[in-house]
């Protein structure tokens, strides 16, 4: 490893850490006051990233995470990443072009910004910078730490109880009540359609009947376009 004293007289060296898809090679550096500085920050970076690799764009990182995850991710999850990465694609790509050792934390906060003055909520930016994190990560990088829009919080209205039997009561003998009823107690959309009638257990317990409701499965619609 050879550090070289610059003019202003701190310390530099740099790394050799891969070869991009056009065969150009890329190298990292670091400087510091000192020269233990500048080699221990090397050494540490060293102890990491321990293999030379072919360096990926942030668009290619992307792709292959989302290949080698095709099987394992449930459908809902790896749809919602290729509607990230389709949205991605359209609106930020120039960012999907760079290299995933040259983002910095100005290019992902410039995200987060556009999307929030696009009037995208904190939560979907959370799930762009999640899986921008977690590819980066499969290539052995860092996604760099951004500050995130301030939470909004809602205001719940929450119905009396008058409403709700009212409501009930109109649904009543319709093929609305039993999803309605169902909704009440808590269930997800994609539960209630996932039901089947032999998930509901009928007991007697001290002469009195109960009914318990076994939630097994949900139903989710999938890349492809398909209930499943």
């Amino acid at each position: 490893m050879k550090i070289t004293q610059l003019p202003s007289g701190s310390y530099t060296t740099h790394i050799y850490v891969g070869t991009d898809s056009k065969g150009k090679k890329h190298f990292k550096r670091f400087t510091a006051s000192t020269k233990a500085k500048v080699k221990q920050m090397a050494n540490e970076y060293l102890a990491i990233h321990t293999s030379v690799v072919t360096l990926q764009t942030l668009d290619g990182s992307i792709q292959r995470y989302l290949d080698d995850r095709a099987d394992v991710l449930s459908p809902s999850t790896y749809k919602a990443y290729l509607s990230i990465q389709k949205c991605l694609r359209e609106t930020d790509e120039k960012l999907l072009k760079t290299q995933i050792d040259q983002i910095t934390t100005s290019d992902i906060q410039r995200l987060v910004s556009s999307y929030t003055a696009s009037g995208h909520s904190r939560k979907y930016i959370s799930n762009i910078l999640g899986l921008v994190r977690s590819s980066m990560k499969a290539e052995g990088y860092t996604l760099p730490m951004v500050t995130l829009p301030e939470k909004v919080v809602k205001d719940i209205k929450v119905p009396s109880e008058d409403y709700v039997d009212n409501l009930l009561s109109l649904a009543k003998g319709t093929k609305l009540e039993i999803p309605l009823r169902l909704s009440m107690y808590g269930l997800r959309r994609g539960e209630v359609c996932a039901l089947h009638k032999s998930d509901l257990i009928q007991k007697e317990n001290k002469g009195k009947m109960t009914y318990m409701l076994h939630i097994q499965r949900s139903m989710v619609f999938t890349p492809e376009k398909e209930w499943v």
